[in-house]
């Protein structure tokens, strides 16, 4: 179920764990068979290990990061992660009033991509 939280931007309400996440942190997950649920990914990354009999899998969460550019513009960043069978997909991205910012927005992108490679860097 879609609401919208006090700063406008879209949460939903895990169908596992009852937890109101950011809609970007969501996943439809099943099957046509036996329908889907609205799962936050840290219940998706279980269910996917379950379902791989993979009982020793670490779910780990990265904390947001905020970084400056240089005309003095905070940009936050957010970290997704989820289990795809045998390998585990880390997605960053940029969050803007609590909404991704667009792939199409390039500049962004190219300033995320410089960041966050420095972020990797140390």
């Amino acid at each position: 179920m879609r609401k919208e939280d006090a700063h406008g931007a879209n949460v939903t309400r895990c169908e596992a764990c009852g937890t109101a996440v950011p809609g970007y942190d969501v996943v439809n997950y099943g099957s046509i068979a036996a329908g889907y649920r609205q799962l936050c990914c840290q219940c998706f990354n279980s269910e996917v290990a379950s379902a791989q009999g993979l009982e020793h899998f670490e779910n780990c969460r990265f904390d947001q990061v905020v970084m400056t550019d240089c005309a003095g513009e905070a940009h936050e960043f957010h970290f997704r992660t989820r289990l795809l069978g045998s390998m585990v997909a880390v997605d960053a991205f940029e969050v803007k009033r609590g909404d991704p910012v667009p792939k199409t927005d390039l500049a962004s992108v190219r300033v995320a991509d410089r960041r966050l490679e420095r972020l990797m860097r140390g």
